[in-house]
């Protein structure tokens, strides 16, 4: 009796080890494709970028001639699938545009502002390059698929966070934070996803009022490039 039970059990140990080692088994692939998001401009949205100003006559101002209104357009920008954007403004005329602070008038009531030199571009004479004036942005909270968030200006790429990176409701464009993307919230320091994206902005002029030409008629101009960023 007493050899009994290591008899028995030598039996079924065999079986339970015969029956894993039988076990079948596959293995699980797992494949997929990432399929690039395209994004481009909307052509109606910015068919109008040629901004033609008037400016004020016989103003009591001694040093600026602002613009008779300031001019506000949206640019959008829509993608083909759900993804995160920004927008890069770059002044074209950043080394010969004054260097002192400029009033300029974005026809938000009857307030003007002293705008200092990172944040505004340059307006030259078109017939002699020298530099006349500046023209200033000032950005409004941005649309993402019809939900208006509060802005981001960021210094980096869009992608690199630091604290330059402010969410506000509206303010002057910036030379030193120059992207700009929806946030998802107040104060919350992520770009707000979507596909289809609006960046509402108003743009105002001034002529410095001693660089004007005694001539009834001349020409200004001045340029920024509208640079899109995919994050």
């Amino acid at each position: 009796m007493k050899f009994s039970t290591p008899i028995m059990l030598a039996p079924l140990l065999s079986l339970c080890m015969a029956s894993a080692m039988a076990a079948p088994a596959a293995d699980l692939k797992v494949a997929g494709k990432v399929n690039a998001t395209a994004c481009a401009f909307d052509p109606g949205s910015i068919a109008d970028l040629d901004l033609a100003f008037e400016f004020r006559s016989g103003i009591p101002d001694t040093l600026f001639v602002l613009n008779e209104s300031a001019k506000t357009f949206v640019p959008i920008v829509v993608c083909d699938g759900f993804t995160s954007v920004a927008l890069k403004l770059i002044d074209n005329a950043q080394d010969g545009k004054p260097n002192f602070p400029i009033s300029f008038d974005f026809s938000i009531g009857l307030v003007t502002y002293r705008v200092p030199p990172d944040n505004y571009s340059g307006l030259v004479n078109a017939e002699t390059g020298e530099s006349i004036g500046a023209f200033s942005v000032v950005h409004k909270q941005t649309g993402v698929d019809g939900f208006y968030f509060t802005f981001l200006a960021n210094s980096s790429n869009g992608k690199d966070w630091d604290m330059a990176s402010v969410a506000r409701e509206g303010a002057l464009n910036s030379s030193r934070a120059p992207y700009i993307m929806a946030s998802t919230k107040k104060h919350d320091p992520f770009p707000a996803p979507g596909r289809i994206f609006e960046f509402p902005m108003t743009i105002a002029a001034t002529l410095i009022k001693d660089k004007v030409p005694p001539s009834a008629d001349y020409s200004v101009r001045g340029s920024m490039t509208l640079e899109l960023s995919m994050l």
